[in-house]
């Protein structure tokens, strides 16, 4: 048992639990504050009342300390209003309720991977000038008395589709510049937080033989879109709406036979600025969409191979001549080249 000596004429309080709870005042966005309102409950013994005027405060703060002596993220300094500040400590009831209290704080990043917090802790002690004047003393002999609660990560994006038409273009065999556009967006659950950061999203393009872009893929492109499609928000239970998506396909190696759809698939990016999961619902193929796409042969080789498709007449008097069929011309029985 401790036993704390108080110096004559100052009373003392021994701050004995402090238990607290939270709810966020709305859904939450990923990587953007939350409003929260607080209801707390600290317990402390004193030999007698304790009336006055700015005798409490109560902090709260983001750590990856369990304990909350760590380095402190968001920090919300006192937390209570004036007469929560006021509150007399009745030492034949030991406790104060603090109800109410209004901090905001990035919750949906909390616990999630590269987050430089997973605990998020609620401080009490006494004010910075409380009159009359008193000894705060907690089990460990610290100033305050703190405790933490451990999150799991909440950035659970949850996507149940993505819809990529392709809106304008077509495929050329043997040329290496095929420009097509897609119109792209994708629609997140009802339910799903929002997210908020640069780098969020990459989408991939690539030709399939199969309608649902199953089996090989042909000349995927890992990231088609740009750094300002890649950094749009998601608003809770929303949609990404990246819009125009310009994407050039490389036939040069590819034959139309081979090819009968153009693809897009989403996934997070990997160099997300913040921490979240994406979730397909109720499947990864609603993240993928598939577009038919016109292929063929390019028209210029064609004409310029007919052009020079040579025309091979029988001999005749012991000759024969071989002229282009397009530059012939009759000349003393014979068809020689123009």
């Amino acid at each position: 048992m401790s036993v704390w000596i108080v110096p004559c004429c100052l009373v003392g309080v021994f701050a004995e639990s402090l238990e607290w709870d939270y709810i966020p005042q709305g859904p939450i966005t990923v990587g953007e504050e939350v409003p929260l309102v607080i209801d707390a409950t600290a317990t402390a013994k004193s030999l007698k009342d304790i009336g006055g005027t700015g005798l409490w405060k109560v902090n709260f703060f983001g750590t990856r300390d369990p304990s909350g002596n760590g380095e402190r993220v968001g920090f919300s300094e006192q937390l209570l209003l004036q007469p929560q500040q006021d509150l007399t400590l009745e030492s034949a009831v030991g406790a104060l309720q603090f109800d109410g209290l209004r901090a905001s704080f990035d919750i949906g990043s909390v616990g999630c991977a590269g987050a430089d917090v997973d605990h998020i802790c609620l401080e009490y002690g006494r004010g910075d000038a409380p009159d009359p004047n008193f000894y705060f003393f907690t089990e460990t002999g610290a100033g305050t008395l703190i405790t933490c609660k451990r999150l799991d990560c909440g950035a659970e994006i949850k996507m149940k589709r993505l819809l990529a038409p392709l809106e304008d273009g077509k495929l050329v065999e043997t040329i290496a510049t095929n420009s097509l556009e897609f119109d792209v967006k994708a629609i997140s659950t009802e339910d799903s937080p929002g997210i908020v950061g640069n780098d969020l999203w990459q989408v991939t393009m690539f030709g399939s033989a199969d309608p649902n872009g199953l089996g090989f893929e042909i000349e995927p492109q890992v990231q088609v879109l740009n750094r300002r499609q890649a950094s749009m928000s998601l608003e809770p239970g929303g949609e990404v709406q990246y819009g125009r998506v310009a994407v050039n396909f490389d036939m040069s190696r590819v034959t139309c036979t081979q090819i009968e759809y153009v693809c897009m698939r989403l996934k997070k990016n990997p160099s997300a600025s913040i921490g979240y999961t994406l979730t397909a619902v109720p499947d990864e193929s609603v993240l993928q969409d598939c577009s038919e796409v016109h292929c063929g042969a390019d028209n210029q080789s064609s004409a310029t191979e007919l052009q020079t498709t040579k025309l091979k007449l029988p001999p005749r008097a012991g000759q024969f001549d071989t002229c282009l069929m397009t530059t012939c011309r009759p000349r003393l029985g014979y068809l020689v080249p123009a």
